[in-house]
């Protein structure tokens, strides 16, 4: 989906969110059309970047596996760190941090 490069696609879920306001073009194809070759460079540099940490995760997991014998408390060390790089990259989003800085 990400090298998909032609008009944008209409799911059912953002129907509503990319109508076209009387006379003027819909954001979301405003924003699809202000993308240059540059960005679809850096987004699949990305892709082979994420597909590449993926499988080197496994690769990882196969050789702990081999050296560390209790498989049940290394599943859980690694949700661990991944329950961490998820809260890592949840503070980005600035929308769901000001939510959380107002419950506090």
């Amino acid at each position: 989906m990400m090298l998909y490069k032609g008009s944008l696609m209409q799911l059912a879920w953002n129907r509503h969110a990319s109508s076209p306001v009387h006379g003027a073009e819909a954001p979301a194809e405003a924003a699809t059309a202000a993308v240059g070759g540059r960005e679809w460079f850096i987004g699949s540099v990305f892709i082979i970047i994420a597909t590449l940490a993926w499988a080197s995760l496994f690769i990882l997991q196969t050789h702990t596996i081999k050296q560390y014998s209790a498989q049940l408390s290394l599943t859980t060390l690694v949700c661990f760190i991944g329950t961490l790089q998820a809260i890592v990259v949840t503070c980005f989003d600035m929308n769901l941090l000001a939510a959380a800085y107002a419950v506090s």
